[in-house]
């Protein structure tokens, strides 16, 4: 789909230092957050969250979307946030407890004060798939699997996946904005740090 190269953070630059609270800050992003790729400095508000293979798992994952986008001014984005996350870390638990991979899951939520990136890392390697469409581009009446992923794409800007090549398995991630896919959008847009 997409390698680390691609992926395009729409971002813009934040004067100043990190927001307090919530696990939100810059110091030592990476070192804490194993399996993403680094953040951009306008990308100023993060947290980042590991849940267990358990069934609680996409509950306490939109808990924690819901209140922290709460807390950073975000409410317009809640209900679709907190269903890609209910999406993602459910297609995350899935995974897991099918392959046997006794690992946890990994939640980052980020934010530049406009927009929501939306990151889930598990550890199986395998490239989500999404489902097959028809003519009118709607999932094909018999499809089994990646209905989730096409209530992602609809509900986000963009979406896609990355390999991390320290931690191996995958991150799927989504990108919700407040103001559509282009309004505001900085022309110049921030790239992650690899």
């Amino acid at each position: 789909m997409t390698s680390h190269a691609d992926i395009v953070f729409r971002t813009t630059q934040h004067q100043g230092g990190s927001e307090p609270g919530s696990g939100v800050g810059v110091a030592s992003r990476q070192a804490s957050q194993p399996g993403f790729l680094a953040l951009t400095p306008a990308l100023y508000r993060w947290t980042y969250l590991e849940l267990g293979a358990l069934v609680t798992a996409p509950a306490c994952a939109r808990l924690h979307t819901k209140q922290l986008l709460w807390e950073w001014g975000l409410s317009r984005l809640i209900d679709s946030s907190v269903a890609v996350v209910s999406e993602l870390v459910t297609n995350a638990l899935e995974t897991t407890v099918r392959h046997q991979l006794g690992t946890p899951i990994a939640l980052r939520l980020s934010s530049n004060g406009r927009q929501a990136l939306i990151e889930v890392w598990d550890a199986d390697p395998t490239p989500p798939q999404a489902p097959a469409l028809d003519a009118n581009c709607f999932p094909l009446a018999d499809a089994e699997n990646g209905l989730g992923l096409f209530l992602v794409a609809s509900l986000s800007e963009r979406w896609s996946y990355y390999k991390p090549e320290a931690r191996g398995g995958k991150v799927v991630w989504a990108e919700l904005s407040l103001h559509g896919s282009s309004a505001g959008a900085d022309p110049n847009p921030a790239r992650p740090s690899t």
